[in-house]
């Protein structure tokens, strides 16, 4: 911190180092002013005031213009409903119209193109492809497991294969029309044994009550396999005709 100067003081306040003998006379601490042929002074006229200058305003902060974003490729025009009318069933079809018509609305919602939603019914149906060969292939295996089933039935099978085989023929076109035929056909629980017992036990009641004639009974028809007896012969010879 710095030393405060010294005050100096007022001349009016500082006594006179050589102070005069006598009093000098009042005529001459305050002598006569005499008239002067001078002219009075004028007042000085006040210089004029330079205009106040403006203080500059802050400067405002600019304000930054939105960037102009990227322009996005333009998305491919939404299909018609009426558009996907003009997809094309795949080769060996299996999709119902239900699954069609639900492949259509899939792509509508997904805004899908054509080229897009045939692939979709495409993949669609190879699915149900794959899955009906599955289920063939299964009903295939069944089939032929019902067969061996029924040739060892202990009631039924072994030694009398044969008569029960056409005893249940017997019953089975007595009560059975084509469409029941064409059930069994495609589905082939004509080949399964409870079927054949149920039959055959039908056969025989026929046959205890004379309803049924020929050769219920008695002998069967040598050289006929039990498929044969139940269905007919259901593949021509090499002499015979495809009918």
């Amino acid at each position: 911190m710095t030393d405060t100067p010294e005050t100096q003081p007022s001349l009016i306040n500082e006594a006179p180092k050589d102070a005069p003998a006598e009093p000098t006379p009042e005529s001459k601490l305050f002598p006569e002013s005499k008239p002067t042929d001078q002219k009075p002074e004028e007042p000085a006229k006040p210089e004029p005031t330079s205009p106040k200058t403006e203080e500059p305003k802050p400067e405002e902060p600019k304000k930054e213009e939105p960037k102009a974003e990227p322009s996005k490729p333009s998305e491919p025009a939404k299909p018609a409903a009426t558009d996907y009318e003009n997809l094309k069933l795949p080769e060996g079809n299996l999709l119902s119209p239900e699954e069609v018509d639900a492949v259509k609305k899939e792509a509508l919602e997904q805004k899908l193109t054509i080229d897009e939603a045939q692939g979709v019914l495409e993949v669609k149906n190879d699915a149900v492809k794959a899955f009906a060969a599955r289920q063939n292939e299964i009903l295939i295996k069944a089939r032929q497991d019902w067969k061996a089933a029924w040739s060892k039935d202990p009631e039924f099978g072994g030694d009398k294969l044969a008569e029960s085989s056409e005893l249940a023929k017997r019953a089975w076109d007595k009560v059975a029309d084509n469409e029941l035929k064409t059930l069994a056909n495609q589905t082939g629980f004509g080949d399964h044994p409870a079927v054949l017992r149920a039959f055959a036990r039908l056969g025989r009641m026929f046959s205890e009550d004379q309803l049924i004639r020929g050769n219920v009974g008695g002998t069967p028809e040598k050289g006929k396999s039990p498929e044969e007896i139940l269905y007919g012969k259901t593949t021509p010879g090499p002499d015979e005709p495809m009918s």
